[in-house]
Parts: C-alpha cells; structure tokens; sequence
C-alpha cells in the first residue's frame, strides 16, 4: 500500500507542477501560416450511406446492448427463489 500511495504521491504532484508550469508561461502567439494536410495515398472511394451514418451503428449497438443485458436481466426474473429468513433473525 505504500508504494501505491507512493505512485499517487508522485502522479499528483506531477500533475500540480504541470498546472503551475503552464500557467507560468507567456500568452502563446496567434498561429498565422498555412496548414498544410497530407494528401491520401490511394484515392478516396464513396461509401454507401449507411455505411457513413450513425444510425445504422446506433441501432446495432442497442441491438447488441439489449442482448448482453437483456438475458441477465431475464434470468433474474425468471430464477427459482427459496425463502430464506432475514438475516440475524
């Protein structure tokens, strides 16, 4: 545990040397040359529609969520009980 706090320790104050030195900086200049991009090695291709929007991906996500959630969920419902007696008593 003693290492582990000490790991803390040092990401912490790390982390308030890094806040101190950049406040301590002089306002940084307005960036004013061109932004060179690269240019795509092969050329670009057009996706279909579907393939390019989150709806599709947001359906197949609620789609598996309901899945691997789902079945839990159910089986909880579903599971045989006992009656057990409170706990102490």
């Amino acid at each position: 545990m003693i290492f582990g706090g000490l790991v803390l320790l040092g990401s912490a104050g790390l982390f308030v040397y890094n806040l101190v030195k950049t406040q301590m900086q002089p306002a940084a200049e307005a960036f004013t040359a061109q932004i060179e991009y690269a240019e795509p090695i092969h050329p670009v291709k057009q996706l279909p529609e579907f393939l390019n929007d989150f709806g599709l991906w947001n359906k197949v996500i609620a789609v598996l969520m309901a899945i691997s959630f789902g079945v839990p969920i159910l089986q909880f419902f579903f599971m045989q009980t006992f009656g057990s007696s409170a706990w102490g008593y």
